[in-house]
Parts: C-alpha cells; structure tokens; sequence
C-alpha cells in the first residue's frame, strides 16, 4: 500500500516507468505462457 502511495509523490516518474514495464511485461509472458507449454509437449 505504501509503494502505491509513492507513485503519487512528486519525482515518482521513474518508478511509474518501473510499474508499466514491470505490468507490460507481466502481461506479455502471460500472453506467451500457453504457447511454451504448448511447444515443451
């Protein structure tokens, strides 16, 4: 709760840019995960 508060004080941009590569990256290898099981069988 406390790292969500930091991203509304001022100077937070770096860690706003942290949160969306760390969120889109999340996002792609959940995209990518059904294809590598599908691959290791």
């Amino acid at each position: 709760m406390s790292s969500t508060a930091a991203l509304f004080l001022d100077g937070a941009a770096l860690y706003w840019a942290l949160a969306l590569a760390g969120g889109g990256s999340y996002l792609l290898a959940a995209a990518l995960e059904p294809r590598r099981i599908a691959a290791a069988r």
